[in-house]
């Protein structure tokens, strides 16, 4: 699953939109949206704070480790 995937199935689950979002990292309201219509990859600072506000961390575990409930993000689009 790529970054902003991620990103947009976070917000499917938590019933947040992406304008709350940008909103809540003191950003503008188009913030998230503009990233996510790019088709860009944000930093992963970024990506760590657009997760926090929704009530996640970014984490590095052991592919062993990786539940089907983790988002697990990869260089190519397998999910």
């Amino acid at each position: 699953m790529y970054a902003m995937d991620a990103i947009g199935e976070v917000l499917k689950r938590e019933h947040i939109s992406a304008r709350n979002v940008g909103r809540l990292m003191g950003m503008g309201d188009n913030y998230v949206a503009r990233i996510m219509n790019r088709g860009s990859v944000p930093r992963c600072d970024t990506m760590a704070r657009m997760l926090n506000v929704c009530g996640y961390e970014l984490c590095a575990v052991p592919r062993e480790r990786v539940t089907p409930e983790m988002l697990a993000i990869t260089a190519t689009d397998t999910e």
